[in-house]
């Protein structure tokens, strides 16, 4: 009713057709498509440029390699004789080098804890299930011990340590029996390996 003029009777809003054909949510979708379109030539583009210049990068190396072995003659090597007696060392020393932290001499693996250094480990006095000594060499890794488990049959036995001196380890009894379960350490013992 705000539209109409009453003293003419003619509409008084002039009505843009144009803007009536227009559908807002097609404008909306059409862009959405738009900006994923590009996106997927952006890709394609990258993708197409890594793609050349790793080409580029390719023929360079070989024509480089080419130009080196046709201008020195055919029967010329690519690299001198040096530098091949480096490279085909350097596999050795770095083989070298890795095992000779992990092996001794003999070849056996080194022992992490040899006995003639740490001589003494405590033995907690009785034989655990499986539950209780997983729970038990938990607690006592998460508290800064070091667990040796053995299994005998289905009873697994474990040793806290080892330790250089007897001492060390008397202090590491204490230590054990002042945790809220004593239960697990009351009749723990220092023995020697």
């Amino acid at each position: 009713m705000q539209n109409i003029d009453f003293y003419s009777g003619k509409e008084t809003r002039v009505v843009n057709n144009v803007a009536m054909l227009r559908d807002a949510d097609n404008i909306a979708r059409l862009d959405a498509l738009y900006k994923k379109e590009a996106y997927k030539n952006k890709k394609r583009v990258s993708r197409l440029l890594s793609l050349i210049i790793a080409l580029c990068i390719i023929s360079f190396t070989t024509g480089l390699v080419m130009g080196i072995k046709f201008a020195s003659g055919s029967n010329a090597s690519l690299i001198d004789n040096t530098t091949a007696h480096l490279i085909s060392g350097m596999r050795s020393k770095v083989a070298g080098a890795i095992n000779s932290n992990v092996r001794t001499e003999k070849g056996a693996p080194k022992a992490v804890f040899p006995k003639e250094e740490y001589p003494y480990v405590i033995r907690l006095s009785k034989n655990f299930n499986s539950q209780e000594s997983k729970e038990i060499s938990q607690f006592l890794s998460k508290n800064g011990h070091t667990v040796i488990v053995s299994q005998k049959e289905k009873n697994y036995r474990l040793y806290v340590g080892p330790y250089k001196e007897q001492r060390d380890a008397e202090s590491a009894i204490k230590l054990l029996q002042n945790y809220k379960k004593k239960n697990w350490f009351e009749k723990a013992e220092v023995i020697k390996r």
